[in-house]
């Protein structure tokens, strides 16, 4: 691993702790270099995955009749973790697939959730 690599995880692994300061660096460095590694086993650490659960429940954009489905699929709600980390360590991120999975639907909370919270950059979403 280059000085560069190790740099770039390390702003990261930063800012993550800087949104999750509950969450121990090297668990958060283990993270980054997993989604930066595009590891499809991701371990969220459960100081980001709790946190990050509480911000999509509270969130008034699902308390209406429209709720979006992934809220109640595990394994979107983790891929919503994962892109909203992403977006707070400014990496991009495409997501492509069939019709009907919920990519635009997560894309638009996400926006709404970060947008809600005031962060200093918008997510890097394609």
């Amino acid at each position: 691993m280059t000085m560069s690599n190790i740099a770039r995880l390390s702003k990261s692994a930063i800012r993550l702790y800087n949104r999750f300061p509950k969450c121990p660096i090297n668990k958060l460095f283990n993270y980054v270099q997993d989604l930066l590694g595009k590891n499809n086993n991701i371990e969220i650490p459960n100081e980001i995955s709790e946190e990050v659960k509480k911000i999509l429940t509270t969130n008034k954009q699902f308390l209406n009749d429209e709720k979006f489905y992934f809220i109640n699929s595990k394994n979107l709600v983790n891929l919503m973790i994962n892109i909203y980390c992403c977006s707070i360590i400014r990496v991009g991120v495409c997501l492509q697939g069939p019709t009907g999975l919920g990519k635009t639907s997560m894309a638009r909370a996400l926006s709404e959730i970060v947008i809600g919270q005031n962060l200093d950059k918008p997510p890097y979403i394609i």
